[in-house]
């Protein structure tokens, strides 16, 4: 093979190789092999599981620390809030916020301590 040729086809590999989603790449594998095996595997999509992962690291902070919905949202990977809405209740079948709120009601009551005025 000609020396232009040669660069050629490293150019041509090397666009492809970069074309490729990360987590092909890294396992040397094309992505739908990488996919089958992950199903095969996991039961799962590698898009689903990224997705239930963020979902539950969401839910993780909403749970113990106070960011805003917008942190939250970036932080876990969703990029934008209306993202996390749609995933956040698609596995949890309520919208962050109300996750929230529903569960910061409740806290007290589930720690052993009374929720009445003075205490």
């Amino acid at each position: 093979m000609s020396p232009g040729r040669s660069g050629r086809a490293h150019d041509t590999l090397g666009r492809r190789s970069a074309a490729r989603r990360p987590t092909a790449r890294s396992g040397a594998a094309s992505e739908r092999s990488f996919s089958w095996r992950f199903l095969a595997e996991t039961g799962t999509t590698p898009h689903r599981w990224i997705t239930q992962q963020r979902a539950l690291r969401a839910r993780q902070l909403l749970e113990q620390t106070e960011p805003s919905i917008d942190e939250v949202a970036r932080s876990c990977g969703f990029g934008t809030p209306a993202m996390q809405r749609h995933h956040f209740r698609k596995a949890t079948g309520v919208t962050p916020g109300d996750y929230r709120r529903t569960f910061h009601e409740n806290a007290p009551q589930r720690a052993g301590h009374s929720t009445a005025p003075g205490s």
